[in-house]
């Protein structure tokens, strides 16, 4: 048995499950399962048991069971559905091979347009911007600095 919760659960349990399963066993076989209905075959069995097991002690737990197994069954049956439609759609149009697909013709490039060269007429030229010495902003230079001192005194 995968779980162990008590001795006087596990006989009790054992008396009305016949087929144990969880939710971890099945985790730990996921890479052992062949198909999809082996894997189902085992999650409808962990619903089935709790089912089984707690309808005859008036739980919550049958009724939880009950949903998540429709909710299991409706998500099952839509993936087999995405799945039968993809098989169909690929057996449908099968891959076209390379030989077969003619390639399209190079589209021509439209000519440049012409434009006129640049002359210093038409484009007249900025002059170089000047630094001024020492002028950072919120620096003071050293000489502005001793000029000031010598004036002050």
């Amino acid at each position: 048995m995968p779980f162990r919760l008590n001795e006087e659960f596990e006989e009790d349990y054992l008396e009305v499950i016949e087929r144990p399963m969880d939710l971890t066993t099945i985790h730990n076989k996921m890479d052992t399962y062949d198909d999809l209905a082996a894997f189902a075959r085992d999650v409808r069995s962990v619903f089935a048991n709790a089912i089984l097991y707690y309808t005859t002690r008036d739980e919550p737990v049958a009724k939880d069971a009950t949903l998540l197994l429709k909710k299991f069954e409706n998500r099952l049956a839509f993936e087999k559905s995405v799945a039968e439609t993809r098989a169909a759609e690929a057996r449908d149009s099968p891959a076209p091979s390379r030989a077969a697909t003619p390639r399209p013709a190079p589209t021509p490039r439209p000519a440049p347009i012409p434009r006129p060269a640049p002359s210093r007429t038409t484009m007249p030229r900025r002059p170089p911007r000047r630094r001024r010495r020492g002028s950072r902003r919120g620096s003071a230079s050293p000489t502005a600095t001793s000029r000031g001192s010598a004036r002050s005194r």
